[in-house]
C-alpha cells in the first residue's frame, strides 16, 4: 500500500501531459488552418493583381 500515492501522482502527471498534448496538437490544428486561409487569401490577391494587372496591360496596348 506505500506505492499508491505515488500510483496516484503518476496517473495525474500522465492525465496532465495527455491534456498538454492535446491542447499543443488544438493549437496546431488552428496554425495550419489560418495559414491555409492566409495562403488562400493570398492566392486571391493574386488573382485580382494579376487581373488588373493584365487589364492595364491590354488598355496600355489599345492606345
Amino acid at each position: 500500500m506505500k506505492d499508491s500515492p505515488n500510483i496516484i501522482q503518476r496517473s495525474s502527471e500522465n492525465k496532465s501531459s495527455i491534456i498538454h498534448k492535446y491542447i499543443e496538437d488544438k493549437r496546431e490544428d488552428e496554425r495550419e488552418k489560418s495559414t491555409s486561409q492566409m495562403s488562400l487569401l493570398e492566392i486571391q490577391l493574386n488573382q485580382k493583381r494579376w487581373e488588373g494587372e493584365s487589364h492595364c496591360l491590354s488598355l496600355c496596348h489599345e492606345q
